[in-house]
């Protein structure tokens, strides 16, 4: 039987959050954080995983957000890597990551720089989000600055941060009303010389097809004046639901 999703962020991955903070930290008192964490912790579904691992780091964590982001700007060189090299969705660091968007939301210009640190850990596009709801001509300056990042996940982030209907995560008012301004973001990194980003933009735009199909076939009419075999996989890729359901063929 394959493994639940929940079962990713159990005793194993507490323990593992806790060894890293110990080595960024050695105040932290990481025994009280996993022995008090894993008490309730089978109760639990993925996403109240999270928020549970989540609410546990605040209790050994200084009470001044500030201070604590001294603390997870370190997490990346002392993560221990999967086998793979790459540290790319270890369920571990999601806990980490939502925690700054939780009790580091008032602090955007941290919190973001924080999350464009730790987003190759997992990926921060679920933290992304609540500072485009509370924050969002600050994040959107950041957004365009991080298109042009030399990290690939960070440049991934601005497109599958910004998508409608992002899988796992509540819809948000403010990206379905202004799209005219998150698009040319996305619409930069067609070219991306990443798959793993060109993938994003393409789901991306499916997902506005199915809310905007009349504005996603005028955009990717116009990737396709200028095409290559990137640009015809990736329009494909966007245009899977209209296809789908037969409004074009």
């Amino acid at each position: 039987m394959a493994k639940a999703l929940k079962d990713n962020l159990d005793l194993d991955a507490v323990k593992k959050i806790a060894s890293i903070l110990h080595l960024c930290d050695e105040s932290l008192d990481v025994n009280f954080f996993v022995e008090e964490c894993v008490k309730d912790l089978q109760n639990f579904e993925l996403k109240a995983r999270v928020k549970h691992i989540a609410e546990h780091l605040y209790n050994i964590f200084p009470n001044d957000f500030p201070k604590t982001a001294i603390i997870l700007k370190q997490i990346p060189k002392f993560w221990k890597y999967n086998q793979n090299g790459n540290g790319w969705f270890d369920y571990a660091s999601w806990p980490i990551i939502d925690y700054v968007a939780i009790y580091g939301i008032e602090e955007p210009e941290i919190s973001l720089e924080l999350l464009k640190e730790l987003t190759h850990l997992f990926s921060a596009e679920f933290a992304l989000r609540p500072f485009l709801v509370e924050h969002y001509e600050y994040t959107l300056i950041q957004l365009k600055n991080w298109c042009s990042d030399e990290n690939e996940h960070v440049r991934r982030l601005v497109s599958e941060g910004t998508r409608l209907r992002l899988p796992w995560a509540t819809q948000i008012p403010i990206l379905f009303e202004n799209i005219e301004r998150t698009l040319p973001l996305v619409l930069s990194l067609v070219d991306d010389e990443s798959l793993y980003v060109r993938k994003s933009v393409a789901n991306h735009l499916n997902d506005l097809s199915k809310t905007n199909p009349t504005l996603v076939l005028s955009v990717t009419k116009d990737i396709l004046k200028h095409p290559s075999k990137n640009r015809e996989w990736l329009v494909r890729r966007a245009l899977r639901t209209l296809r789908k359901n037969a409004i074009i063929s």
